[in-house]
């Protein structure tokens, strides 16, 4: 079998962007859903000080967006073309998406998975880190 190592793959974005630092929890239409899982280190950290959070990641367009926690000042951060954006809102980074040439992400999905994941941990639903 002949490995071209010649052709260009397509960067991935920089942390805290890459897609590749969290695990796929679930998919709709061309997004996904990235979390650190429960048992990682990172996300016990990230629980306590505030600053957990979802990946929303569109490996069609390599867009990455990251929830409102403390680690984008309560902002959604979108990721896209070598450029971060901030939005207040998801409607924001749909309209963005829009312009964008990107599908929108569906607020029902994302929400569903925001509860369970982000949400619970701010309360206490899962180890919190002690430093």
């Amino acid at each position: 079998m002949f490995v071209d190592r010649h052709v260009a793959v397509p960067s991935l974005p920089p942390a805290p962007h890459d897609p590749r630092e969290r695990c796929r929890l679930s998919d709709h239409g061309p997004w996904s859903i990235r979390v650190f899982a429960w048992n990682d280190r990172r996300h016990r950290y990230l629980a306590g000080k505030g600053m957990l959070h979802m990946q929303l990641w569109n490996a069609k367009h390599r867009v990455s967006v990251l929830t409102p926690s403390q680690l984008t000042f309560q902002n959604w951060e979108t990721w896209f073309a070598g450029e971060r954006q901030r939005s207040t809102s998801l409607a924001g980074v749909n309209d963005y998406l829009y312009k964008q040439e990107v599908e929108p992400i569906c607020g029902a999905f994302y929400q569903h998975f925001y509860e369970r994941m982000v949400l619970l941990a701010s309360i206490g639903a899962c180890p919190r880190s002690r430093s």
